[in-house]
């Protein structure tokens, strides 16, 4: 009975690390010139889905972190984005974000746009851009 209350205790303490170990830290950063001490999660939804095109140029970052970063901003998958986006451009009223590979790039392309907005892991983000909000994101 000992033996199965430790291997019970053992895999809950698993258990509970493993999610905490699978959190991550997002900076959402932008242009060090850029005028915007920071943004609301609301107003960073809004941008992200193309609801308002004129405060900030978004940029996509490919991989695991896009698909935890839009779960938690906005509520919606991938497809249910691309979607969304689909429509957006069809109808004229933007452009969807480019996407691409890696913190560096993103960081690079913040820094060379003064309106650039775009989302990296916490460590990532340096005296090079400005973080205007910090998500603490739970991987899927």
């Amino acid at each position: 009975m000992k033996t199965v209350i430790k291997i019970l205790i053992c895999t809950l303490f698993l258990i509970s690390t493993t999610g905490s170990l699978l959190a991550k830290s997002v900076a959402i950063i932008t242009n060090k010139d850029n005028s915007a001490a920071s943004i609301e999660k609301g107003a960073l939804e809004k941008v992200y889905t193309g609801r308002d095109v004129d405060s900030f140029l978004p940029v996509d970052q490919s991989g695991a972190i896009k698909e935890v970063f839009y779960k938690e901003v906005t509520n919606k998958n991938i497809a249910q984005i691309n979607q969304l986006w689909g429509q957006i451009v069809f109808t004229g009223k933007g452009s969807k974000p480019p996407e691409l590979d890696g913190d560096a790039a993103v960081i690079n392309w913040v820094k060379s746009n003064n309106k650039g907005l775009g989302y990296v892991e916490k460590s990532a983000a340096g005296a090079d851009v400005k973080t205007l909000l910090t998500l603490e994101i739970s991987a899927p």
